[in-house]
């Protein structure tokens, strides 16, 4: 009975995991990024992993840490002020560098917050799951191992009801 609940579990986990394509992660208010500069050490060690919450549009206050776009490139800094100059705009700085960014950060230009920073030790597990193929490897392997594990308590249960 116990092995069936977990082989029950792995399937609907399959499910969902394969139910998040990019035609619905546009639903998901969050999307994970991995750090590749040290800028916003110690906060933010270089490798971490970051989930940004996407969906918030909202004015950002000072302190917060924002992810943004500065041409082509996502760029993660905390924010040192906000102004107004016939738009909102913001100054942002590295919590590591020394000096504030020599821009303005335009409101419309924010991708979105920083709600989550994973611990630069999870980042390796983390980032094997960002290829659709790993992780459908992995959930096969998961799969193909946990109807292993049933079909041989499925055998063992039905030892003993013969024992007895």
């Amino acid at each position: 009975m116990k092995g069936k609940r977990i082989f029950l579990m792995l399937v609907v986990l399959c499910a969902l995991l394969f139910a998040i394509t990019p035609a619905t992660r546009d639903l998901v208010p969050y999307t994970l990024f991995s750090v590749k500069s040290g800028s916003m050490a110690p906060a933010i060690p270089t490798h971490s992993i970051i989930a940004v919450k996407t969906k918030d549009k909202h004015i950002f206050n000072p302190y917060e840490i924002i992810t943004y776009y500065r041409g082509d490139r996502l760029i993660t800094h905390r924010i040192l002020s906000v102004g107004y100059e016939g738009e909102i705009y913001y100054q942002t700085k590295g919590d590591a560098n020394s000096i504030p960014d020599t821009y303005h950060v335009r409101h419309q230009d924010i991708y979105g917050k920083v709600v989550f920073v994973t611990p630069p030790a999870l980042s390796a597990f983390i980032c094997t799951f960002e290829n659709p193929k790993t992780v459908r490897i992995i959930l096969t392997l998961l799969l193909i191992f946990a109807t292993a594990a049933n079909s041989s308590t499925d055998e063992n249960t039905h030892k003993l009801e013969s024992e007895v």
